[in-house]
């Protein structure tokens, strides 16, 4: 054939999909997903810069089954930007397409505009020019409306419904090759239907909607189209998220017609009467965007400096009450500012880099503080696992029978709670091959589950999948999904590699090796390290909360009133804190037996008779309100217990009541800084335990040889407001704001006097002299104190934060991390608080639900043991 040459793959053609790009600087037409090409817009808008070649790029395509296609074409001349854009199969109206067809729309009369107002250039300088570009969308059924009569524009795969087998003698005809055809179905078994059919053998394709428009067939002559889809619905604000078989639209249908005779004549049967397509068949499929989630949108929109999202020109605009609540949501995450525009917060820009929901950004954030504040060793890496396995769909397979019906029918029982594993007889037609594989299934899942969290059973099964030096083999021993664990898998590199480049994190364990042990010492039935690391475990489950502390639930009765399913199956009701629907813990669930009180789930699977809970953890109440204070209602400060100087944390803190949610659940008290609620009283407080000698241990002395002519302790009793020696004290305090160790060191090191009359003022008549020799004493713990806070503020850059999260030389500090974390109202006391003198507290919150109050402990006592931890 004249005219055509052959090419290389990553030469003058190139690919780039999710975790796989090949392209070089030869590539002159290159295939993408519009996830890819919508991860370049945000890096460079104008499309005017080629894209640096990655093995593993960090501007990774979106989460989708199936990539739509966007073939690309970059300049000649010495020009690299994109000369013309053609987006493929754009009546799917997915999530990424509409983005990024809206912002195209801008982007071409932009490019045009500087095209035609910039000068020419000098000979060798054409990589600089600004040059036009193309868009070209093909369609062949697009809902054009939406496009030609929007102003503002102007100038998935499904679930299988059967398996295959291979028929010797299929009526009438000879034989047949039966083959099934759905997104999760393994790549190897997928590429069967293209493979060559034996002569004089039919071939028979049980495809999903994934041969609607995804792929041709070739040989294909018949489609026998139901007009059914099983499709996923969500319902913004909860959560909730359903399975349910609708009629597919007009111009599906007519896309299925179309995979009928695509290389020769054909023909296309509907069982359905052509009244009721008619009648009841919609014109288009709904867009994506109507369906789905909003907050990754507005957050992507917002981080490539997109203010008024409400007037980005969508192909079909969403609700403004879903963009409204997808702000909230956002807000709540901390990655908006409260009031005003709502403008992105340097947390936020750091959630926009993953290439995950913004609930799993800031999970993985929230681990990132936990682990600098708490010395915390592999908390990055398993919330790295758990992100990437809680992004995907549950990997377990079920067990059921081979046949695609029946295990629909007893997935559809086991959702609703109505199966029971642990039945020991027969279920009608089910034999004992059949019970005996689903107590396979069971054992070989058994090893993975957590009994405190599901979304950590999954991360358990992913870690140990990495670690299988032949991971098909080993989901085939273990009954996983393979295609599901190597999705996870790649998406767990992905974020590492993000950390890395991004964040300037490297993951690792304690000694510079993978987390992973290997399949040889797990299959000896070794403790997994999630076992053994249990407040690694419990900080995970923490920053779970701060992702999704939104979707927090609380059990409504006690064991006696859960509700059982037909076979005597657990299935426990309880009360979602931001809707008023009951919900309940999955019957297969690992927390099914124990059902905490409180637990986070990511999101609501509703059946016929109930909403599950799915990927849920337990949790505790007194971390709600450190986690998830956007869904608190704080009270003022309690004066029982009083505020107190905490000095592991050199600062005044006082209780505060919260209440949790719609319900307005009472969480435990909740300790705070004084100073954010009033601070004029924190000096107060930071006064009396100055003359105590509970700041600087010198002035200890004065209170216990009996010195003061007046109590320290009436500075914060009604009649010390009247009192001479208690206002001159606080002045100076109030005006220079001074409530903590490390503001008075520092005014003493500029002021070797401050505060000094004024704490003579308190003792005695002729004690007086015995100030000047402690006064030394005082200035140099100050000037001691002052110097080992240098030191560690300089360290802090240089310093590893922990095993899991180790800083390369070259690598940023994680402060700017913390710096972030800490905007969000009290996330970043990831400590619990000590408890204060006559208040007993158990994980720094006062128990005032049970109105029952422990022995007071000392406060020495419990410093003591705050410093341990």
């Amino acid at each position: 054939m004249n005219g055509l040459q052959q090419v290389q793959d990553g030469q003058e053609v190139g690919s780039h999909v999710r975790y796989e790009r090949m392209a070089s600087k030869k590539t002159k037409l290159k295939f993408m997903t519009d996830g890819i090409l919508l991860r370049e817009l945000q890096a460079d808008f104008l499309l005017r810069q080629r894209p640096a070649a990655h093995a593993l790029d960090p501007f990774c395509d979106l989460v989708e089954e199936l990539p739509r296609l966007v073939l690309t074409a970059l300049g000649s001349g010495g020009v690299e930007q994109y000369s013309c854009i053609v987006v493929d199969e754009a009546h799917e109206r997915s999530l990424n397409t509409d983005i990024l067809i809206g912002n195209l729309s801008r982007i071409v009369p932009l490019r045009q505009k500087l095209f035609e107002q910039q000068r020419p250039a000098p000979p060798g300088d054409e990589a600089e020019r600004v040059m036009p570009l193309k868009l070209i969308i093909m369609s062949a059924t697009l809902r054009v409306d939406d496009f030609l009569g929007n102003q503002r524009l102007g100038a998935n795969g499904g679930e299988p419904s059967a398996e295959g087998e291979q028929s010797e003698a299929a009526q009438g005809g000879g034989p047949v090759l039966v083959l099934p055809l759905y997104a999760m179905l393994p790549p190897n078994k997928q590429r069967l239907v293209f493979e060559p059919v034996p002569e004089g053998t039919r071939l028979i394709v049980v495809a999903t909607n994934v041969a609607e428009t995804s792929l041709t067939i070739p040989g294909i002559r018949y489609v026998v189209d139901a007009g059914r889809a099983k499709v996923r619905s969500f319902e913004r604000g909860g959560g909730l998220s359903r399975y349910e078989v609708e009629w597919v639209s007009k111009a599906s249908a007519a896309q299925r017609a179309g995979r009928a005779g695509r290389t020769g004549p054909g023909h296309c049967y509907r069982l359905y009467s052509s009244a009721h397509f008619q009648r009841s068949f919609p014109e288009f499929a709904p867009a994506e965007i109507e369906e789905v989630p909003l907050e990754g949108v507005v957050l992507q929109l917002r981080s490539m400096a997109i203010d008024n999202v409400r007037n980005f020109p969508f192909p079909t605009a969403p609700e403004p009450a879903d963009l409204v609540m997808a702000e909230q949501t956002l807000i709540r995450l901390g990655a908006l500012e409260r009031g005003g525009k709502g403008k992105i917060t340097e947390l936020g820009a750091r959630m926009a880099r993953f290439p995950v929901s913004p609930r799993h950004s800031r999970m993985l954030l929230a681990a990132l503080e936990l682990e600098e504040s708490r010395g915390l060793k592999g908390c990055v890496a398993l919330a790295v696992i758990t992100a990437a396995a809680i992004s995907q769909e549950s990997p377990f397979t079920t067990g059921d029978s081979s046949n695609a019906e029946e295990g629909e029918k007893s997935k559809e029982k086991s959702e609703e709670g109505e199966e029971d594993e642990d039945a020991e007889g027969t279920r009608g037609s089910e034999d004992v091959k059949q019970l005996e594989l689903k107590k396979r299934h069971k054992e070989a899942h058994h090893r993975f589950i957590h009994p405190q969290s599901d979304a950590l059973s999954v991360a358990c099964a992913l870690e140990w999948y990495d670690a299988a030096p032949e991971p098909h083999a080993f989901c085939q021993q273990s009954f996983l999904h393979g295609k599901t664990m190597r999705e996870m898998s790649d998406l767990r590199q992905q974020l590492q590699h993000i950390l890395s480049s991004h964040i300037g994190f490297r993951i690792s364990d304690a000694d510079g090796k993978d987390t992973a042990e290997g399949v040889e010492g797990l299959e000896r039935g070794e403790a997994h390290s999630m076992e053994k690391d249990t407040a690694v475990v419990e900080a995970v489950r923490r920053a779970l909360c701060c992702g999704w502390g939104d979707r927090v639930a609380r059990r409504i009765k006690a064991d006696k009133d859960l509700d059982r399913g037909r076979k005597g199956k657990r299935a426990v009701r309880y009360a979602a804190c931001n809707t008023e629907e009951t919900v309940f813990l999955h019957p297969t669930s690992a927390l099914a037996h124990h059902a905490p009180e409180y637990v986070v789930y990511t999101e609501l699977l509703a059946t016929e008779k109930r909403a599950y809970m799915m990927h849920t953890s337990a949790v505790e109440a007194s971390w709600l309100a450190h986690h998830a204070p956007a869904m608190c209602t704080f009270s003022s400060p309690v004066d029982d217990p009083s505020p107190w100087y905490d000095a592991v944390r050199d600062e005044v803190r006082c209780f505060i009541r919260a209440s949790f949610g719609l319900h307005n659940w009472e969480l435990p008290l909740h300790a705070v800084p004084l100073v954010e609620h009033d601070a004029k009283a924190a000096p107060a407080v930071f006064a009396t335990y100055l003359l105590e000698g509970k700041v600087f241990k010198a002035l200890a002395s004065l209170k216990k040889e009996s010195l003061f002519a007046l109590q320290p302790a009436t500075i914060r009793r009604p009649e010390g407001k009247s009192q001479v020696r208690v206002l001159n004290l606080l002045e100076p305090l109030q005006r220079e704001r001074v409530s903590s160790k490390a503001a008075l060191a520092q005014h003493l090191q500029r002021n070797p006097t401050f505060l000094k009359s004024q704490i003579g003022a308190w003792l005695k008549a002729g004690t007086e002299g015995v100030l000047e020799g402690i006064w030394l004493k005082v200035q140099q713990e100050a000037k001691k104190f002052c110097k080992k806070e240098a030191a560690r503020s300089e360290g802090a850059s240089n310093v590893s934060v922990g095993p899991a999260a180790t800083l390369s030389s070259t690598s940023p500090s994680p402060k700017p991390v913390a710096k972030a974390a800490k905007s969000i109202a009290n996330t970043a006391a990831m400590q619990e608080d000590p408890p204060r003198q006559d208040a007993a507290a158990e994980d720094g919150f006062l128990v005032v639900q049970g109105k029952k109050r422990q022995r007071p402990k000392s406060t020495s006592k419990t410093n003591k043991k705050s410093k341990k931890v």
